[in-house]
């Protein structure tokens, strides 16, 4: 008997080697850079054990009757998969005997005489070299070059490994299917997949989706889709995780299919708050060709989504970096030198009170402590804000009760929770990685509950899904809140400070269980059942974002749910707590760094004037205004005038056509537009004074916070284009021209060093420690065929995650907020849209032209009762539905219980995605899908 976490020792090929019990004899194997031959397994997936090339045998001792007695004899028990045969302490296996070999070579030629082998048995293949383009056999279609897998293939390299003969014994069976190439981003082609079944496995086991499923076809097994013909159809996320695990050519990236990688790079993604770390693969001309997911990080464990997986290539797209000065209408391209002498002679004129930092949420930690640092120390002003809705209601609530505005536990530890329960988050497009714990949680018996008045493919699969009225979301709250008091019968003064319990439910007499229907729209037997769910579950994940919180109520919601997490005594729970969830890849270390008008590096309040004071005295200066501004405020000075000098910092991509700063009648008020970014769009070129390049985060090393504030160091993996310099630099070149003394840094290692010594989270955190802290992963040789996951799977950067603090028992319930409803201006209707992966009666229309695929389904739109009396519509009616310069069609669908003054309609993600992908911006994947509620007109149509 092995006790936990001991580790054992088995033998493999005579080699005596160690591992954890629980693994497979594969495993291990590859663990110890031992090479067993497999074509279905890969590592993160069950065992599936249908290709059977992965047979070994087990060498075992068992009594033998030998001249009439009892002997004991070492035998062989009969060959078995590895990838599905655990380890014990002591076995010896057996897997590269001849008798094994003949088997493997057996199963192979089965597998090749279905598959396109030219490439396999060509008798020219020592002859040619690895570009070199066959010209002997034209007629020949399935030769190495025309192969999308070509030099990278795990069956290719297989037949190589087992030394067979390049003439196969069976008759080779070609399926002549169409290749599918209509779908947004990757093809796919049926003709060389060897039902390996990866693709069907990573797609149910580890995304949860079951877009792809096993097919029967003229007696034959195949892989396809498992609703109509087009990925579109059938609930694909276009993640890109089939892709990575295919062995062969059957599923590719269609941008640079045929580009062989010469060299891989590790960065972080920087498209989305997770921080999944990817392999970039570049072609012999440093041109990035393809994104690999790393297998082994701790963060996405070899997962991606469409944003890292299809959107990375704006890091290959020509962009100006060459800085701009306009004058009159006309720019004029001058040296860097030359305009930061020029910015500098600007900048001593500007006030304090009249000029405003809009900064990206997707800045590395470096250039925004540098940017809050010059913004109060040589501008002296405090008036910095992020181009997100996020706003200082929804921190400032963080901060004082909890001590942070952060996680307080990881990505992973999700998966472990009893109940999950997210609340005005769309999961799936814009936190794409999250989904994947949460999906995994409630497969293995979780509950998920979902409070969201939108459709999204988080309501489509939660066990229960709540819809109120908008803007009555803290109603909602206090109300299970309420309940929860109620159930719990002991331990309630431990958590309640300045008001007692008894005092917090006679504050909410007023909601008797009519009230809250009425005003929220959900009956008292919902709201008890998912209370009910709450108070059993020993832990909870709370995730929630501030999609549609009204600005007035968003202080109530944020208090209301830390009450939740408290009075479910949730709040550092091994399993459980809360997620705050915001736009940007970096908010968090936006956040971290101060870069925000209402907070200072480290999570110190604007408000409290003796961290103020340590800033002053740390930047050796005397004073900056301390009237913490948010986007709206921002709106309302700029509206009148009182903003005169905008700093733009960081990649603003995702500001929309219509904000305000595009305003041509506002335009005038400004003197001084400066945009500092590596990719300033057409129209924020066309309204700048001054453009200042910069590198992108690929050509600088910078560190970068995720959502469970692990902090990851990013090298530079791509030279710079032209001479650019990271912002962190350029900000700091012009302080040092205007005197300023404190900015003298040579690199960003420099700068971390002086955030270490700032803010008491990062006081352990450096280049040193982040590079040291890497894994080294141990694998079979490269020679041997691996997954190509497996194959860039070598040195992980684990990265630190700074600790979330707080004196649990200060952490009280002392107040009660409340709220009014929204009310609808004019009896305007304002349509709540949704958004999801499949819906029932989706069919593809393919372009002749284009060969590409759109879906075309009927939309719903759902209405009250009295909305559609008031509009005379009836069940089935057609209307046309307009808002913000978008029209389209829609069915009526008259829902009796539905909330008046609303209407609901759901759209497809493949439309979403498909607009991605013909997006030719700079980097389109930054663009904010955002299911915002909108005041919507609507017309019957006669």
């Amino acid at each position: 008997m092995v006790a936990n976490g001991q580790e054992i020792t088995i033998t493999i090929d005579g080699k005596n080697i160690t591992t954890s019990p629980g693994k497979t004899v594969l495993e291990a194997a590859l663990d110890s850079q031992i090479y067993i031959p497999y074509l279905c397994y890969h590592p993160g997936m069950k065992p599936f054990a249908a290709c059977r090339m992965c047979m070994v045998r087990e060498e075992v001792e068992m009594e033998v009757d030998q001249d009439g007695q009892k002997v004991k004899q070492k035998v062989l028990r009969p060959a078995t998969a590895s990838c599905a045969l655990p380890v014990r302490d002591g076995m010896v296996i057996k897997s590269n005997t001849e008798e094994i070999r003949e088997l493997q070579t057996d199963i192979m030629e089965m597998v090749i005489a279905e598959h396109p082998h030219g490439c396999l048995t060509c008798h020219r293949i020592d002859l040619c070299g690895p570009g070199d383009i066959c010209l002997r056999h034209v007629s020949v279609n399935d030769r190495c070059v025309t192969c999308p897998k070509n030099e990278r293939c795990e069956l290719k390299d297989t037949v190589r490994f087992l030394g067979m003969d390049i003439n196969s014994p069976l008759n080779y069976q070609t399926r002549n299917l169409p290749v599918e190439n209509g779908d947004p981003f990757y093809d796919r082609d049926y003709n060389l997949c060897i039902v390996c079944a990866r693709c069907v496995r990573v797609c149910e086991e580890v995304r949860g989706d079951n877009a792809i499923t096993f097919l029967e076809r003229a007696g034959q097994s195949l892989v396809g889709t498992s609703n109509g013909t087009s990925l579109m159809q059938s609930g694909c996320e276009f993640c890109g995780a089939c892709i990575d695990v295919c062995p062969v050519g059957a599923l590719v990236e269609r941008d640079n299919k045929w580009e062989k990688a010469t060299n891989v790079e590790k960065t972080i993604c920087n498209l989305c708050p997770a921080g999944c770390q990817l392999n970039f693969e570049f072609n012999q001309r440093n041109k990035m060709i393809r994104v690999i997911p790393e297998l082994n990080s701790p963060v996405n464990k070899g997962q991606g989504c469409f944003r890292g997986k299809f959107g990375s290539d704006y890091v290959n797209k020509k962009r100006n970096t060459t800085p701009k000065v306009q004058n009159n209408g006309i720019f004029t391209e001058i040296e860097l030198d030359k305009i930061i002498n020029d910015l500098s002679g600007r900048i001593e004129t500007m006030s304090p009170d009249q000029t405003v930092f809009l900064v990206a949420p997707n800045i590395s930690n470096e250039s925004a402590y540098v940017t809050q640092k010059f913004a109060r120390s040589v501008l002296k002003t405090n008036n910095i804000i992020t181009d997100t809705d996020i706003s200082s209601q929804y921190i400032e609530p963080l901060i004082n009760r909890l001590g942070f505005a952060a996680s307080t536990n990881t990505i992973w530890n999700i998966e472990k929770s009893d109940c999950i329960l997210v609340i005005n988050a769309n999961i799936t497009e814009e936190y794409n990685l999250l989904g994947l714990p949460i999906k995994s949680a409630q497969r293995n018996g979780s509950k998920l509950i979902t409070i969201d008045s939108r459709e999204t493919e988080t309501t489509s699969f939660s066990d229960k899904w709540i819809r109120p009225k908008p803007g009555s979301e803290t109603i909602l709250l206090q109300s299970i809140i309420k309940k929860m008091i109620t159930l719990k019968k002991t331990n309630l003064d431990e958590i309640f400070q300045e008001i007692t319990p008894l005092e917090y439910i006679e504050n909410l007499s007023n909601l008797s269980d009519e009230t809250i229907t009425q005003r929220t729209g959900i009956c008292s037997n919902d709201i008890d059942a998912i209370t009910s769910e709450l108070f059993n579950a020993k832990s909870i994940s709370l995730i929630y974002a501030s999609d549609n919180i009204l600005f007035p109520h968003l202080n109530s919601y944020v208090n209301n749910i830390i009450d939740l997490t408290i009075v479910s005594q949730n709040v550092f729970v091994e399993n459980g707590g809360i997620y705050p969830l915001s736009q940007g890849s970096n908010q968090q270390g936006i956040i971290d760094m101060g870069c925000r008008s209402e907070v200072l590096p480290g999570h110190q309040l604007v408000s409290n004037q003796e961290s103020v004071n340590k800033i002053l005295n740390t930047y050796g200066s005397d004073n900056f205004n301390t009237n913490p501004i948010d986007y709206n405020k921002f709106v309302d000075m700029h509206r009148n005038a009182l903003v005169k000098n905008i700093f733009i910092v960081g990649d603003i991509e995702s500001f929309s056509e219509n904000h305000i700063i595009f305003d041509e009648k506002l335009r005038n008020n400004i003197d001084n537009l400066i945009t500092i970014n590596p990719s300033p769009s057409e129209k924020l070129n066309q309204i700048s004074d001054y453009i200042v390049p910069t590198t992108l985060h690929t050509e600088e090393s910078g560190t970068f916070t995720n959502l469970e504030r692990r902090v990851q160091i990013s090298d530079a993996i791509i030279p710079t284009s032209g001479n650019v310099l990271p912002i962190w630099n350029v900000l700091s070149i012009i302080a040092s021209k205007l005197s300023n003394k404190t900015f003298n840094y040579n690199n960003s290692s420099d700068v971390m060093n002086e955030i270490s010594s700032q803010i008491t989270q990062y006081k352990s955190i450096s280049y040193a420690k982040l590079n040291s802290n890497a894994k080294v992963i141990l694998k079979p040789a490269e020679d041997n065929p691996l997954p190509t996951q497996l194959l860039h799977s070598d040195r992980i950067l684990i990265g630190l995650c700074w600790p979330a603090e707080i004196n649990v028992n200060e952490l009280k319930i002392t107040s009660l907020s409340n709220c009014e409803d929204i009310k609808n201006e004019n009896d305007i209707l304002k349509l709540i849209p949704g958004r999801v992966l499949s819906l029932e009666g989706t069919e593809i229309e393919t372009n002749p032209f284009t060969n590409k695929n759109k879906v075309i389904y009927e939309k719903i739109l759902t209405i009250s009762l009295d909305d559609a009396t008031n509009l005379s519509l009836s069940p089935g009616d057609r209307v046309n539905i307009s808002f913000n310069d978008v029209e389209t069609t829609a069915e009526i669908k008259i829902d009796p219980n539905w909330h008046n003054g609303f209407v609901s309609c759901t759209d497809l993600f493949a439309e979403y995605i498909s607009e991605l992908e013909e997006d030719k911006t700079f980097n389109p994947m930054l663009k904010p899908g955002k299911l915002h509620y909108q005041n919507v007109l609507i017309t019957k149509i006669n």
